[in-house]
């Protein structure tokens, strides 16, 4: 799990804001999992003190479990950052983010809302053919995504075969469903351009989560279900399984 809050805006649990935070609580984790793309905003109260909240859950999570990871996120808010009022929450599972300034017209991964994580083992061989293998997956899947019949969802896992010592490399990409398909290849365009900029380059896995999208690699399987996209070997055509979505545990163990 990781969290982020902005410094020197602060609540009280008294105040008109706290009030309408708390009415945004009990609320969203219902709405998010009710939702058949497991997302959901919300705007509550009045200039100074709305709140703007916007909440997912992995497409491959069931509605209680969805729910409860909402839950779970405005709790370690209040336990994290407590009385601050531009936070973001970030499970494997689900993301929350919440605000006195309106995001949720944004449809890119602001800087104060964004986590970079990377696996903390190297590659010891073939740096520069396992990074642009990597890369090479996570562009494709972020072309592919916007194409899929089912791209309200926009959440796609995908893999390539690679040498041993590692058989495969998995990916995955998440945008808000409310983004238009540009949009969201734009956002996951620019996670993908940041990541060489923000990793070390021999890292066995990385990842860029933003509130409004998501990109990971991995060398080993980190989401449920089966793999939706396959990067096959070059001049072979790619194979896709529409029926599955989203994300896994915790974010940072």
């Amino acid at each position: 799990m990781a969290s982020l809050q902005q410094q020197h805006r602060n609540y009280t649990a008294n105040s008109v804001y706290g009030g309408n935070l708390r009415l945004v609580a009990a609320a969203l984790p219902g709405n998010v999992s009710s939702s058949t793309t497991l997302f959901a905003t919300a705007t509550t109260g009045t200039a100074p003190n709305t709140v703007y909240a916007l909440g997912q859950c992995g497409g491959d999570q069931s509605a209680t479990a969805c729910r409860d990871c909402i839950a779970a996120c405005f709790q370690q808010a209040q336990k994290m950052c407590p009385d601050n009022k531009r936070v973001a929450i970030f499970y494997d599972t689900c993301l929350l983010g919440f605000s006195d300034q309106d995001f949720l017209a944004s449809t890119t991964n602001s800087d104060d809302q964004e986590v970079s994580l990377y696996n903390g083992q190297n590659v010891s061989s073939h740096v520069a053919q396992f990074n642009a293998t990597a890369y090479e997956l996570l562009s494709s899947m972020a072309a592919y995504i916007v194409t899929m019949d089912n791209s309200s969802n926009k959440f796609l896992t995908g893999s390539i075969a690679v040498d041993a010592p590692y058989p495969f490399i998995y990916g995955l990409t998440s945008c808000n469903p409310d983004l238009t398909p540009g949009q969201c290849r734009g956002c996951l365009d620019t996670a993908i351009a940041e990541m060489p900029q923000q990793f070390i380059p021999n890292t066995k896995g990385a990842r860029i989560a933003g509130l409004r999208c998501i990109v990971r690699y991995e060398v080993f399987r980190f989401f449920n279900g089966s793999t939706m996209f396959q990067l096959p070997p070059p001049g072979a055509a790619a194979i896709q399984d529409d029926g599955i979505c989203f994300l896994t545990s915790m974010l940072l163990g």
